[in-house]
């Protein structure tokens, strides 16, 4: 089903890449491979007696709702580049297209990147393009969403507040611009990882309606998102510990290596799902259904890694090479959710 997913699934991500360049360009590009301190909650690992909430559930306990198909978020990652001109980052007259691609004239912020870097963030147009700029020189980023841009132009982005500037990238990485409130940068699954090892936590988005009805967010989040208040896409659920920030893994007490996975870029995400967790940052319904899940990644892993690519003419993303079993991880993820427990660390 995920090569269904690759090809139709991956039109729901919340965060998007563009007309993808070369991948000899992509892989030029510096890569910050762990950001964030060795004890915030990301690279942190989960205690061995660590203790065990059953949320089984609220995950499977609707059918409908439950999860049966997985995609990608990608997040693009913009280089401060002080040889470059200065770009405007303005304020746009909404989420939504076409009102993302049109700015309200405010001027947030400037920063130095190519005229051509970041036009990526906007394809395609119903996702949340969220973005970030990283400063190599002071390990400072800055995060937006609803992004977009055209060639030489302005990158327009829909909100603007001050937790979002200065992201320390060797700080505790507890602010950013997701639904959760956590950085976009957070457990963002990087170039090579699902091949070689995801040794940090994993951002995930889920379905919003089965989140708890009475407890909307837990540490590490600090926030709900939208649809907590939504009648149509939740938040309805019964279980108090299912929610935005739930921590979810596979209990030491499970041999994941007893198991015989698909893949072995499922056993890698098992693994990383064991010893430390995967962290629910943002809700993955997007009007789309709530029987998704999402996995973050950076565009540069979804191109190189995974191998999605995007039709500029046509908004649509598609594979334009194999680079594993697509369909077996589909399965491997939906295995491993029905292995994880909510958890802390």
């Amino acid at each position: 089903m995920l090569k269904n997913i690759l090809i139709f699934g991956f039109m729901l991500l919340a965060i998007i890449g563009a007309a993808a360049p070369s991948n000899a360009q992509i892989s030029s590009a510096p890569q910050f491979q762990q950001p964030f301190s060795s004890s915030s909650v990301w690279r942190r690992p989960i205690p061995r007696n660590a203790t065990y909430f059953d949320v089984s559930d609220a995950i499977w306990g609707e059918p409908s709702l439950a999860p049966n198909r997985v995609s990608i978020e990608q997040i693009t990652i913009i280089y401060v580049d002080e040889n470059q001109p200065e770009v405007n980052i303005v304020k746009s007259r909404g989420w939504f297209m076409p009102k993302r691609a049109q700015t309200d004239g405010q001027v947030f912020y400037t920063r130095r990147f190519a005229p051509d870097t970041g036009i990526n963030v906007r394809y395609p147009s119903t996702a949340n393009a969220s973005f970030v700029i990283i400063d190599p020189k002071t390990s400072l980023a800055t995060e937006g969403s609803a992004g977009w841009r055209d060639p030489g132009g302005d990158l327009i982005t829909f909100y603007d507040e001050p937790r979002v500037h200065n992201i320390d990238l060797k700080g505790d990485g507890l602010f950013g611009t997701l639904g959760s409130g956590l950085p976009a940068l957070g457990g963002l699954i990087r170039a090579g990882e699902i091949n070689n090892g995801i040794n940090h936590s994993i951002a995930i988005a889920m379905g919003s309606s089965r989140f708890s009805k009475t407890n909307h967010f837990v540490a590490p989040a600090w926030r709900a998102d939208g649809f907590s208040s939504s009648i149509f896409n939740g938040y309805l659920g019964t279980n108090p510990r299912y929610t935005m920030g739930t921590l979810l893994a596979i209990p030491y007490s499970i041999n994941i290596d007893a198991i015989e996975w698909n893949t072995p870029q499922g056993y890698i995400l098992a693994k990383s799902s064991q010893q430390y967790g995967w962290i629910i940052v943002d809700s993955g319904d997007g009007g789309l259904g709530d029987d998704q899940m999402k996995l973050n990644t950076s565009r540069i892993a979804a191109v190189n890694d995974f191998g999605v690519l995007v039709n500029p003419d046509t908004d649509e993303l598609y594979v334009g090479e194999a680079k594993f079993d697509v369909v077996g991880l589909e399965k491997d993820v939906i295995a491993i959710m029905k292995l994880v427990m909510a958890t802390t660390k």
